[in-house]
């Protein structure tokens, strides 16, 4: 028995690797996401390729420091250096802190400048750059490892994502994300491992007994705190990991990993690196933390563990509360798995709590003092590629959202408590400054001239309105600061090293200063006296507590409070300050607390090597050119039949790192016909409209030209009939694209030739052949949402129009035109979560001259994108054969009722699958397709059913929807016992 579990268990592991390997060619984008209209540069160095707009010169030669630096290190510790240059994008075109990194087609990291703001989970940093490419190249290191006999894999192949050429890609996600992140602190000193935010979230779900299993590492569940699971338990267990067994024993893993033919196996691994398995280390991680957990809660609750009234009980993240003037109302931001992210007000005397309005992005909010309007920052998309913050005023009693300023990049607004003006922050070029706002037009001007980098947050004023209260990051470190609002005059009141120091609010008279501080490793509320200097702890909690506001009133405090769950708003009505032994500094020598947090500092060869004098790299610019980089990188074998038999072949990929040009194409030999098969397609981002070309020579089946027998359920024994098409298209892409919608339109040009490579049946219509030239138009719309807990879509409509047409006035042999109509809409179903009402409509309209193999067909399971563009083909309908029905007309309609059944969110250990959920859905859908006029003897077809769908994970990469239905034909003239249908099938139906 053991043997045969062995045998099963490394048959199962190749199969995965099998669908592997088929199932993930690296994707390239439908449209560029770097704005078109900078300038770009390069500069060169020994290992890497550095591409920026001419507006960050500056950073990019930091960047060039940094990388070299970065690479040394790292390639030292994984004992492997990336094949070729690394590409290396430097953007600063979003309002957000990140970077991604890849290895296809070939090693890229990019890099979003704008550096993480005081409080934000990211903000444990000295040099943003420094900590940014430390955690993405250690992607690219670690990932692109290859070992033993896989090198000969990718030696053929090329880079194609595949179990053998690239093994660590299909390592556990809480592994990979886990690495690079205890490699960011590693490499830094500072970085998120060991840190107070993650010790947190790992405290909580312990206290809490919701500690994931490996399994959910995937980081693909909803649950809180969803896909942060990887990086926050993984980096946090890849330090227990390195602390019990030692550093080179997770390089050595990665290695052994990255040579093993036969892939997925993570045990076997780590059994023959460090020792022990993941299952057990894991255990015995989750015991100490639950230890440690559960003595840090009773020393709290010694001390006195503070309590308040919960407001909101939802999770995930609820935050950035404001009372207004009158202390009635509590306006607040949620974002997270259940609902899009929103603003919303609470009024505390009956507790309605009502959506004010949508705001991704939203920080600090701000009530006007007569408490008529609202204040707030969201991003939003401007020129379709770039996502910046703007300010918006939401009037209470209008109800009604006015946007502010456009493309400022403005963040964090708060209303002077006497004069009409808004302070703000404005970011631009890795840095920010502080600007004064006109509420009634959207004029700004700078507070101060800032002579350095600084990254400002959450400004607010004081009652009086002469000072300035703001969290700075200055020269690596954040502080609290007091701004003179006449002479700009800083003073630094606390300054704390590796610490969150946050969210400062004033108390009524201005006496106090209440913000968040992880002072002895928990985030708590504290509160400062500027004149004193004198600080005072003001919550004692166990999770966490973050972003206080305090009413102008009655001094009630409100403040977001972590837990297992996430983020909740909780109101203390009453509460003491306990205070705390230190010092006031004064503004030149500004105090440091000690922070308790532990946290991974440099080995000491590191700090000094940082602390000397080195060479700077060797640079060398030039305007950027992509043609370098548009070699395809890999091939993928390519499999196709023509009339007579297999035809095989190979497809290629490539676009330049920053998507200006992107590049596919296919071909492929006829072993039987001796005839060559081809396919090309090329885009230009360059330019707008985008351009778009295309070509191709194929050959193509038709296996329902013909009507089926009289009882429509059934098919003849017809030969199919295979065609020659030759296909040339050139069309210009025009998106409009914002966060919440986006519009495109296509206008191009077409030919393309049918020539008949085989017969047909004797007596039945002939199939045209000959030459179609003309226009293709079209234009679609859509503003689907659907959240992280969501099963579906759950708001919004897509809707698209394409228009066909062809003349013989421009050269072809046949006048038609083809309309095709698509509108899928989406409507959650009001008191039941997550329940979705969805209905799918969509006809099509064929006038002129007939041609057999274009018309319209209704039936089967083809997905509904098939055919599109083509003929528009591609109607399905469940519980009938493919074309029960073909005509030059066609009509059908799909009303689903979906509701989720089982949030699984398990798996078995580390084996490569994982069950994320599942939901039943109720249909009904009916449809006709016809000639010419309806007649009254034309039959309409119909169905009810049923589909299982399961969501599960694949090889710890490949995201599969697997859907079982059971369908049944209302319309037929088969016998009732035979009218129904069960089927397997893969993906959406929409």
């Amino acid at each position: 028995m053991p043997h045969r579990r062995r045998f099963l268990a490394l048959f199962s592991t190749f199969l995965l690797a099998v669908l592997a390997l088929l199932l993930c060619p690296p994707a390239g984008q439908a449209f560029a996401p770097y704005p078109s209209h900078y300038r770009w540069y390069t500069l060169h160095t020994e290992q890497f390729a550095i591409h920026y707009p001419r507006h960050l010169a500056t950073q990019a030669e930091h960047t060039a420091q940094v990388a070299e630096q970065v690479h040394g290190e790292l390639t030292a510790r994984f004992a492997w250096t990336p094949w070729g240059r690394t590409q290396v994008v430097l953007t600063d075109h979003m309002d957000f802190s990140n970077a991604l990194a890849t290895s296809f087609p070939y090693n890229t990291v990019v890099l979003m400048l704008r550096p993480a703001a005081p409080g934000e989970e990211l903000a444990n940093y000295r040099d943003w750059l420094h900590l940014l490419f430390a955690h993405e190249y250690a992607h690219i290191v670690h990932l692109d490892q290859v070992r033993g006999p896989n090198r000969l894999v990718r030696g053929v192949f090329g880079r194609i994502l595949s179990p053998w050429s690239f093994p660590n890609w299909f390592s556990p996600k809480w592994q990979v994300e886990g690495l690079a992140t205890y490699e960011e602190t590693r490499l830094t000193g500072y970085g998120r491992t060991g840190g107070s935010y993650f010790a947190m979230i790992v405290r909580s779900a312990a206290l809490a007994e919701q500690f994931p299993t490996l399994a959910q590492m995937q980081g693909f569940h909803a649950s809180w705190p969803g896909g942060k699971n990887r990086y926050v338990f993984g980096a946090e267990f890849t330090d227990y990991i390195a602390g019990k067994h030692g550093e080179a024993g997770l390089y050595e893993q990665t290695m052994d990993y990255a040579g093993r033919l036969l892939p997925f196996r993570l045990n076997a691994s780590f059994d023959r690196t460090i020792g022990e398995r993941p299952g057990s280390l894991w255990r015995e991680w989750k015991h100490t933390v639950e230890k440690q957990a559960a003595t840090l809660q009773q020393q709290v609750a010694r001390q006195g563990e503070t309590t308040g009234e919960e407001l909101t009980r939802r999770g995930y993240r609820i935050g950035a509360p404001r009372f207004s003037g009158d202390g009635r109302f509590l306006a607040y931001t949620e974002s997270g798995a259940r609902e899009y992210p929103s603003l919303r007000l609470l009024d505390l005397a009956d507790g309605q709590d009502r959506e004010l309005a949508k705001a991704p992005g939203a920080t600090g909010l701000s009530f006007a003092p007569d408490d008529r309007r609202l204040a707030f920052s969201r991003w939003e998309r401007v020129r379709s590629y770039q996502l910046y913050s703007d300010l918006y005023l939401h009037d209470l009693q209008a109800r009604e959202t006015r946007r502010l300023t456009t493309g400022a990049r403005l963040r964090d607004p708060d209303f002077h408590p006497e004069d009409n003006l808004l302070i703000a922050v404005r970011e631009g070029e890795g840095t920010t400054t502080l600007v004064l706002v006109d509420p009634d037009h959207g004029d700004f001007k700078p507070l101060r001239n800032e002579p350095d980098p600084v990254i400002y947050g959450r400004p607010r004023w004081s009652p009086n309105g002469r000072r300035l209260a703001v969290t700075a990051w200055r020269d690596g470190q954040p502080g609290l600061e007091l701004i003179d609002a006449r002479n700009g005059e800083v003073t630094r009141l606390l300054s704390a090293d590796r610490a969150t120091l946050a969210w400062p609010v004033w108390s009524r008279y201005g006496e106090y200063l209440y913000f968040t501080y992880d002072l002895d490793g928990i985030h708590n509320i504290y509160r400062l006296q500027p004149a004193t200097g004198r600080l005072a702890r003001v919550t004692n909690v166990v999770g966490g507590a973050f972003e206080p506001a305090r009413c102008p009133h009655s001094g009630r405090l409100v403040f977001s409070g972590y837990s297992a769950s996430g983020y909740d708003l909780v109101l203390l009505e009453e509460y003491t300050a306990e205070e705390v032994a230190a010092e006031f500094a004064p503004a030149d020598t500004a105090w440091r607390p000690p922070v308790v947090a532990t946290v991974m500092e440099p080995p000491a060869d590191i700090q000094q090597q940082a602390e000397e004098d080195e060479p700077a790299v060797i640079l060398s610019r030039h305007r950027y050119r992509a043609g370098a980089t548009l070699l395809p990188r890999a091939w993928f074998p390519a499999f196709a039949v023509d009339e007579e038999g297999s035809n095989y072949g190979l497809s290629v990929e490539s676009f330049d790192p920053l998507r200006r040009h992107y590049l596919h194409g296919t071909a492929l030999y006829g072993s039987a016909s001796h005839r060559w098969a081809w396919a090309a397609t090329y885009r230009n981002h360059w330019f707008f409209p985008i351009i778009e070309l295309h070509a191709s020579d194929f050959a193509a089946k038709h296996g329902y030209l013909w009507a089926p027998p009289a009882d429509e359920e059934g098919y003849r024994s017809l030969p199919s009939y295979w065609e020659r098409r030759r296909n040339l298209q050139a069309s210009l892409l025009v998106p409009l694209l914002r966060l919440r919608w986006g519009l495109v339109g296509r206008l191009g040009v077409r030919e393309q030739r049918l020539e008949a490579l085989k017969g047909w049946p004797a007596g039945e219509e002939a199939p045209a052949q000959g030459r179609l030239r003309g226009t293709v138009a079209g234009i679609s719309f859509d503003n689907r949402e659907q959240p992280g807990l969501a099963i579906s879509p759950e708001s919004g409509v897509l809707a698209s129009l394409q228009w066909n047409h062809f003349n013989d006035s421009l050269g072809g042999d046949f006048n038609i035109d083809e309309f095709i109509m698509e509108t899928r809409a989406f409507l959650r179903v009001p008191f039941l979560r997550r329940h979705v009402l969805a209905w799918w409509l969509k006809g099509g309209l064929a006038e002129g001259d007939r041609l057999l193999q274009r018309r319209f067909q209704l039936g089967g399971f083809m997905p509904p994108e098939a055919l599109l563009g083509e003929s528009g083909g591609g109607f399905p309908l469940r519980g009938y054969p493919q074309a029960v029905q073909r005509g030059d007309r066609i009509l059908r309609s799909t009303l689903e009722y979906r509701f989720p059944l089982i949030y699984h969110e398990a798996g078995p250990a580390i084996f490569p699958l994982f069950l994320d959920r599942s939901h039943l859905t109720l249909f009904g859908e009916a449809g006709a397709a016809w000639d010419g006029s309806w007649e009254s003897d034309n039959r309409i077809k119909s169905s009810v059913g049923t589909e299982y769908k399961l969501n599960l994970v694949l090889g710890h990469l490949i995201h599969l929807d697997l859907r079982l239905g059971l369908a049944h034909r209302l319309d037929s003239a088969r016998p009732r016992e035979d009218r129904t249908m069960l089927y397997l099938a893969l993906g959406h139906q929409f």
